[in-house]
């Protein structure tokens, strides 16, 4: 018997080389050789006092509304935290339906920043139902402009209320 402790990737390529892996050797050798980065360590600022870590303050927003108001990849995120002194995260929830959006501070900073995220989601939605409308009145200017009929006010007909023409 060999005295150096079995490696979990020695278990596995004698596992591969009798089969019961159902992989071969070599395929488990790249899946093994894979490194997953840890999740990043968020260090509490220094102007955030632990205490104000108890009692978030936690709310849900539509999926599509976080990067309008976060920014891509959560760029604006760190902005906010500093303007506003407080620490937020966002999480996805179980369901994907919502967005998990949690305040961490002083309870007054904790419901303006609430106050002001949902400000910032009712402005976004209130854009996106503009949005069609603004289209189709452009379409429609942009149709009347190069429409190669002059638009009349009146009918070149007249039409009498007798019925006679």
């Amino acid at each position: 018997m060999n005295d150096q402790p079995l490696r979990i990737q020695d278990a596995f390529q004698a596992a591969g080389a009798r089969g019961m892996s159902g992989m071969s050797s070599h395929s488990l050798d790249k899946l093994l050789g894979f490194h997953v980065p840890p999740p990043p360590i968020r260090v509490r600022p220094w102007w955030f006092s632990a205490q104000e870590l108890n009692e978030p303050l936690v709310f849900h927003l539509d999926p599509w509304l976080v990067e309008p108001i976060f920014g891509r990849d959560g760029t604006v995120l760190s902005e906010m935290e500093w303007m506003s002194q407080a620490l937020l995260r966002v999480d996805p929830t179980d369901t994907g339906e919502l967005v998990e959006i949690t305040v961490f501070g002083q309870p007054g900073v904790k419901t303006r920043v609430k106050n002001i995220i949902q400000s910032l989601a009712v402005w976004f939605r209130e854009l996106l139902a503009c949005l069609p409308a603004k289209k189709i009145k452009r379409l429609e200017e942009f149709l009347k402009a190069s429409s190669p009929y002059p638009e009349t006010t009146q009918h070149p007909v007249e039409y009498k209320q007798d019925g006679n023409n």
